[in-house]
């Protein structure tokens, strides 16, 4: 008995900080985690678990999604298993999560690096972005254990002893993150390389366990192939430019910049650290050969390097040589103040989670009547949450304009980040004021009312041109308006400046937002105009240049029909926090 204690007392001394952070991690992931709502993300792949066979969850439901089968297939027998329940469906999620964790600090024991794998196992817990992918019931989790589980495997094949159950775990590891993501199969692809590379005077055993991982990938060859050809994640994802990796590591440090600096600097002790960093340059080498390719890939064929790409390499990066006088303390010291000030100050847990269907049903259960709901969302994915969740209101989708919001005397607008932001201008243009106002992350939402006697929100409005008549000649192309650069304007978050046109005639035609510098046409946007009433808006919080300013012109079309109406161009602010799970809104 008293052996037994000793044992544990020893265990606790040599990894007490570590299981400190674990149930820190697990703390954090835990919390409220029955009552998340489910994102946009996870309904996709929800709605792809109603199939009557096998056959047509793989021919309908992951022959056209960017990912492979693993993940889809194991939703398809546990979400009606569980009755869709989001604590039992996120909870593989979590617990891989963790146990990804687990697996990067054991990593680090295998290398004599318990002390960066204890700050790293730090990064990991208090990271937002990896908190964030911990709980969805997506791949990430699930291919995050998988490449952790096959690095484990190699670290201790090649830094601890060659035996033969190490290559047995890498295979498995490696073949289930095929399974689970791409981005997680090109992971382990590269730690085969690199495996190779170090065995090249004795490379069969590596040969033979590559050989047996591209066998248990062979079932799924066909569906890859058909992947394949689907390119990218589609148009609402834009190739990366020259700061997307900054902006990731941003991300991955809770947009503090303290943080940034410390994981950047973290990093380096392992980049220039010859003597040490050369037993284990992987590191860097993995995360930074993952992330030239899909770099590539999204800009010279088809965008799909996301943050979450990611997601599977980026804990090695940490696990660095560290002695015992570059401050161990003061590193953990400062990741855990800063990191955990940001979570709070970022509204990471009253704001990551949240989806427009269920707050909707918070906010109408606290009013006394019950207004109806409108929203520029998923149809789709509304109508099906219901389905799984009786609690949830009806809702009325709006496709194009407000038109079938304006048989109503109250009612909530439900708006998304691709919502044009001209429609609460529109709205109080129709006589509608303003109750109330909540910004979420994604998307935001908007109580009107024709009832004035309740208190009132305001919009951030601002009038750039009154409201002035016009009428142009039979020319092609007619200059409006030019607008000089307002700084506060286009430094403010997600800004938009707004023109309606009011009682336009003339057949045809567009409205043109011309951005200028100077002389030089810096880009342009185009909208078709109607007779009678037009809204249109633009964004500008992106445009940041003082040189530049707005000329607003009517493209008249190649007969030039003469137009005549009434222009209007109003600043309005925006949902500064709508891009806030992978943007900094401070």
């Amino acid at each position: 008995m008293a052996s037994g204690n000793r044992e544990i007392a020893k265990f606790l001394k040599a990894h007490g900080i570590f299981l400190a952070i674990l149930f820190l991690a697990g703390g954090l992931r835990f919390w409220n985690l029955g009552h998340l709502h489910f994102s946009h993300d996870e309904l996709s792949a929800l709605i792809r678990t109603h199939f009557n066979s096998f056959q047509e969850l793989i021919d309908q439901a992951v022959r056209i999604d960017g990912h492979p089968a693993l993940v889809q297939v194991f939703l398809y027998y546990w979400a009606p298993l569980v009755d869709y329940s989001p604590f039992w469906i996120k909870l593989p999620s979590v617990l891989l999560g963790l146990g990804s964790i687990v697996l990067i600090y054991l990593s680090s024991l295998k290398l004599e690096r318990k002390k960066a794998g204890t700050i790293t196992a730090l990064i990991l817990s208090l990271s937002t972005f990896f908190m964030y992918y911990h709980q969805v019931a997506r791949p990430y989790a699930y291919g995050a254990f998988f490449v952790a589980l096959a690095g484990y495997a190699y670290v201790s094949w090649f830094f601890h002893r060659k035996e033969n159950r190490y290559l047995l775990l890498f295979a498995i590891g490696a073949s289930l993150a095929a399974y689970t993501h791409y981005l997680a199969l090109l992971s382990v692809f590269l730690m085969g390389i690199s495996a190779l590379v170090r065995s090249w005077d004795k490379p069969k055993p590596w040969i033979l366990t590559g050989l047996l991982v591209l066998l248990s990938f062979t079932p799924h060859l066909g569906v890859f192939w058909d992947q394949l050809q689907l390119g990218g994640v589609g148009q609402w994802l834009a190739a990366p430019d020259a700061l997307w990796l900054w902006r990731f590591f941003s991300y991955l440090f809770n947009y503090e910049s303290i943080c940034v600096g410390l994981g950047l600097a973290l990093i380096l002790i392992g980049i220039i650290k010859k003597n040490q960093s050369l037993k284990f340059p992987e590191t860097w080498i993995w995360f930074l050969a993952c992330f030239i390719i899909a770099f590539a890939y999204s800009t010279f064929r088809d965008p799909l390097l996301r943050y979450s790409s990611l997601l599977f390499l980026s804990p090695f990066l940490f696990l660095v040589p560290l002695e015992d006088g570059q401050g161990y303390k003061r590193w953990l010291l400062g990741f855990l103040i800063f990191m955990s000030f940001a979570i709070y100050d970022r509204e990471y847990f009253p704001e990551a989670h949240l989806s427009p269907p269920k707050v909707a049903e918070s906010y109408l259960s606290e009013l006394k009547n019950s207004p109806p709901v409108f929203y520029h969302w998923s149809e789709e994915k509304w109508d099906y949450y219901r389905k799984i969740d009786p609690s949830i209101p009806s809702g009325t989708f709006l496709a194009k304009d407000l038109s079938p919001c304006l048989t109503a005397d109250e009612f909530l607008l439900l708006s998304d980040h691709a919502s044009p932001a001209s429609w609460p201008l529109q709205l109080l243009d129709q006589a509608y004021v303003l109750k109330n106002i909540d910004f979420h992350f994604g998307f935001s939402l908007y109580h009107f009312s024709k009832d004035t006697s309740q208190d009132l929100a305001y919009l951030e409005i601002n009038g750039i041109l009154d409201s002035s008549f016009f009428k142009t000649e039979a020319k092609q192309y007619q200059s409006l308006v030019q607008l000089e650069t307002l700084p506060f304007f286009f430094n403010n978050a997600e800004a938009s400046i707004v023109v309606d046109l009011q009682h336009l005639k003339g057949e045809g035609g567009h409205l043109i937002f011309q951005l200028m510098e100077g002389e030089e046409q810096k880009g342009w946007f185009a909208y078709p105009l109607k007779e009678g009433s037009n809204y249109f808006s633009r964004p500008i919080s992106d445009l940041k240049d003082e040189d530049y300013h707005w000329n607003i012109l009517l493209d008249q079309g190649p007969e030039a029909n003469a137009h005549s109406g009434s222009i209007r161009v109003r600043w309005l602010a925006g949902n500064p926090k709508i891009y806030g799970l992978v943007k900094d809104f401070k």
